[in-house]
């Protein structure tokens, strides 16, 4: 009886001791998405690109995942701690609109800051179906058009319409779009045009080849472009 009461006591002991420990993990997930529903949310899926939008409390962690080759797109401010499998920890500040590239690996990922982290990543799937082929939209139209972030592996622009803009016509690469404003616009390839409506946060995928977009909203457009070669 006084053995049952003294490990009795010790279990209690020991579970209040570690009550406030992070969770130890079971190892690596193969699905992020399915793994974190609650942290990572799936935007688009087809055979060229994975798109993933991503929001992490203050102190939230993504738990050890593969990623592919990828583009990362900062849809806030906040700082966090990269944790690769075999490495050392890398603590970044991020701002709105940066955009970075990594390549394919295990990783953790946690928000060390005090405020959300918010996040687009569009990962490679496939080859770039238009290889050679690239935006020169900010070479022609400038004062609309951005490039913020250019490797070999992606290029990334910001682009702003106001009410009634044209653009010129331009090239273009197998791309993701991901609305920052709700936009209205009309898209012309050749000599077909379509218009389409999209809110804020909304993300659609393009073929690659000459183009233009028109807006055709009351007021201000911007999205971004996002070629992952």
């Amino acid at each position: 009886m006084h053995f049952l009461r003294f490990a009795a006591a010790a279990l209690a002991l020991v579970c209040f001791s570690c009550g406030d420990s992070e969770p130890v993990s079971s190892g690596p997930v193969s699905d992020i998405v399915k793994a974190a529903p609650d942290r990572a949310k799936l935007l688009l899926e087809n055979e060229q690109l994975l798109v993933m939008q991503f929001t992490l409390a203050s102190q939230a962690e993504l738990p050890m995942h593969e990623g592919r080759d990828r583009v990362v797109y900062s849809l806030s401010d906040y700082k966090l701690q990269f944790i690769p499998q075999d490495g050392t920890p890398v603590v970044r500040d991020f701002r709105k609109g940066d955009a970075h590239w990594h390549s394919s690996g295990m990783h953790s990922v946690k928000n060390i800051g005090p405020i959300p982290a918010e996040f687009l990543v569009v990962a490679r799937k496939a080859p770039n179906p238009t290889p050679g082929v690239t935006s020169n939209l900010a070479e022609l139209a400038p004062a609309s058009a951005k490039v913020v972030f250019e490797n070999q592996d992606a290029k990334v622009l910001e682009v702003s319409l106001k009410p009634g803009e044209k653009q010129p016509v331009h090239n273009g690469a197998a791309r993701l779009v991901y609305s920052l404003t709700p936009a209205r616009v009309r898209f012309t390839a050749g000599k077909e045009s379509t218009e389409h409506e999209y809110a804020a946060g909304a993300v659609h995928y393009h073929a690659g080849g000459p183009h233009r977009v028109e807006n055709l909203s009351k007021e201000p457009i911007r999205y971004v472009v996002i070629e992952v070669m």
